[in-house]
């Protein structure tokens, strides 16, 4: 094999090994909205829903809250996160739907 032919194919391996990242328009900050209920023992008193938000920062390869971009099909994301002795893995759905506004679909990114 000569050098011309490993070359064009350590560029394809690279290529295929480097594609998990987040497209630009979904980088950046963004709030996360949340409700947080607040606990009332008196029943005669009405219980608020105060909405409480979150700064999310999106890099091209990872959510530093929640891990690095392990696979991404489409707008389905699998992170991984090693911050704990076993490796925790997030699966989830990014929809843009404004310019400033990305919904992400999941269960729960609380959990692994």
């Amino acid at each position: 094999m000569s050098l011309k032919n490993s070359l064009v194919i350590f560029c394809l391996i690279v290529s295929v090994k480097s594609g998990c990242y987040f497209p630009a328009s979904y980088q950046g900050e963004f709030l996360s909205q949340s409700y947080m209920p607040s606990p009332s023992s008196d029943l005669s008193v009405p219980r608020s829903s105060p909405i409480t938000y979150s700064t999310i920062s999106i890099q091209y390869d990872s959510i530093p809250i929640w891990g690095y971009c392990h696979t991404r099909i489409g707008n389905n994301v699998l992170l991984m996160d090693h911050t704990a002795s076993i490796p925790c893995f997030r699966c989830f759905r990014l929809a843009l739907r404004s310019s400033n506004v990305l919904q992400i679909h999941t269960r729960g990114l609380d959990k692994c």
